[in-house]
């Protein structure tokens, strides 16, 4: 085991740390040993990922190495919620939380990571999206499926000129989908919507999406017409629109979407 004094002593001028994987790890009264690394100035990567972690975050997160720019704590049991103080990490470039306990909303202080690429927080409990996620213009994948969230999706992602890929799936997500995020035409892996309760009809601007490969906005409640410009989308592979109360004849012009491998309505 790996006491907190011990920490202090031997990680002092690690830059990176790396205990991934060690299921049978135990580091003694968990995520305290977070606030020795408050020594380590030159940290730039810790990840921790894939453990047994217990416990919540401490407040020390605030003090880490202003060189961090990898921080991994996927996949351990931390609950409680992620504190506001995150957003002194300015160099952050990775964060991902992935299936943990987190609770609570998601802080407006992860907006001040303008360098962050990757945000990823899913599998957790969260239960309010923040607005000044608008303000990570450099990011290229954000995860947030499979939470407790409610409320609408904030037109802001909008602005997150370079996002590759954005789950918000299996959440409790309401109202209409904002037509800035069918605009985000950097959008190429995949943008997956299905299983909230949204509703209303699916934007024309979703003809923006010409780079993207897979498309799922199934099990929601949406309705009216198929948009014909979804046709635009020609790098299409799979599209799936199932379990919705879509209106009218399909399209025509989907016959364009020749590299179309799974179509679900």
């Amino acid at each position: 085991m790996i006491s907190t004094g011990e920490c202090q002593g031997i990680l002092e001028n690690f830059m990176v740390l790396d205990i991934e994987y060690f299921y049978q790890n135990r580091l003694r009264d968990d995520f305290t040993f977070i606030s020795s690394l408050t020594n380590c100035t030159s940290l730039q990567s810790i990840d921790v990922g894939n453990n047994l972690l217990r416990g919540s975050l401490p407040d020390s997160v605030a003090n880490l190495s202003t060189y961090l720019s990898y921080f991994n704590l996927e996949i351990n049991q931390i609950h409680g919620s992620i504190l506001s103080g995150i957003g002194k990490l300015l160099k952050l470039t990775l964060l991902s939380m992935v299936a943990n306990n987190l609770a609570g909303p998601i802080p407006s202080s992860i907006g001040t990571l303008h360098k962050l690429q990757e945000l990823l927080l899913g599998g957790n409990k969260f239960t309010k999206l923040s607005s000044s996620l608008g303000n990570l213009t450099f990011l290229i994948i954000l995860d947030l499926s499979e939470n407790n969230i409610h409320g609408s999706i904030t037109p802001s992602l909008g602005n997150c000129h370079s996002l590759l890929q954005l789950a918000l799936s299996q959440k409790n997500l309401n109202g209409s989908i904002p037509p800035e995020i069918m605009s985000l035409s950097s959008i190429s892996t995949f943008l997956l919507l299905n299983h909230n309760a949204l509703i209303g009809s699916l934007p024309s601007e979703v003809g923006s999406l010409t780079n993207l490969g897979h498309m799922d906005v199934s099990y929601n409640r949406l309705s009216g017409p198929i948009p014909n410009t979804l046709s635009n989308c020609l790098n299409l592979e799979w599209l799936q629109l199932e379990a919705n109360s879509f209106e009218g004849e399909i399209p025509k012009s989907l016959r364009k979407l020749r590299g179309l491998r799974v179509l679900d309505l």
